[in-house]
């Protein structure tokens, strides 16, 4: 357990009037540690195969940072993976490039760890402040841009991250 989070459980006891700054404080800590240890790296994928092979699909997908921790989430919700697993949380924004509207949503998301594991979208990544959500009625050429988290072995690295929102496939490889 890292000291943030140690901290974090101590307030558990305490009075709501001291606790509440406190855990303001460690939440804003812990923000900024995990900005300062968050390796970011970009990854653009456009034009994919779409299911079948024939089409290109009619979405970009490009991550925007990666990074892995011990904890997610806010200030009110702090989540820890199961054990023996870890987050990996990616910054995706969709792109809608066809001539209609799509609906965008994280659960489209899955990824893919060095050891085989595939992963579906975690359900912790609604912790997290600006977390990927589902829209409806994205027009085309808007895009709809957030956080999405996984738990992968902790012992692996992740390997491919796939949209796939079955009219449209994107596999990225890491």
């Amino acid at each position: 357990m890292n000291p943030i989070t140690r901290m974090m459980k101590s307030c558990i006891n305490m009075p709501l009037k001291k606790a509440l700054p406190l855990l303001f404080i460690f939440a804003i800590l812990l923000v900024s540690v995990m900005g300062c240890t968050e390796r970011q790296e970009t990854v653009k994928s456009t034009g994919s195969v779409a299911p079948g092979g024939a089409a290109k699909a009619k979405v970009d997908v490009t991550i925007n940072s990666k990074s892995e921790a011990n904890t997610i989430g806010s200030s009110y919700s702090v989540s820890t993976p199961s054990p023996g697993k870890k987050f990996v949380v990616f910054g995706v924004t969709v792109t809608d490039l066809s001539a209609q509207n799509l609906h965008v949503n994280p659960l489209y998301f899955k990824i893919t760890a060095s050891d085989g594991t595939a992963s579906e979208v975690s359900t912790n990544t609604y912790s997290l402040a600006n977390y990927f959500n589902s829209v409806s009625n994205v027009q085309p050429g808007e895009k709809v841009t957030g956080y999405i988290a996984f738990e992968i072995p902790q012992n692996t690295t992740p390997q491919k991250l796939t949209y796939d929102d079955y009219s449209n496939r994107v596999m990225i490889n890491l």
